[in-house]
């Protein structure tokens, strides 16, 4: 179980996974509560929430659950993997004695 967010999630994507939840026994709460909330639909343990601006967030969904709802929206799924070697350093005595400065370096591998 884990949450996700989709973005950019278009009226009538939103519309076929709504039905797919129902119809998969979930329950639509009809007092949605919240600025720019357009439905919710609570499944189980997962609370489905789609929003004006068409973002679909959910909490604690099982990956069968987002895969089947990532194709329905039509997004790939696959893992991306970025890889960096990351390395920070700091000097001085912060603002109460003196100036402090940071320097960081980002090498991608």
């Amino acid at each position: 179980m884990k949450s996700k967010t989709w973005k950019n999630v278009s009226e009538e994507d939103a519309e076929r996974v709504k039905e797919f939840l129902v119809a998969n026994n979930g329950v639509e709460d009809k007092n949605v509560k919240g600025v720019g909330k357009k439905w919710r639909v609570v499944l189980e343990k997962s609370v489905f929430t789609y929003y004006d601006k068409g973002t679909l967030f959910c909490n604690k969904a099982s990956i069968e659950d987002i895969e089947k709802i990532s194709k329905i929206i039509g997004e790939k799924i696959g893992t991306i993997e970025k890889h960096f070697l990351i390395g920070l350093d700091e000097t001085g005595k912060g603002e109460v004695l003196g100036h402090c400065v940071l320097s960081g370096v980002v090498i991608s591998i």
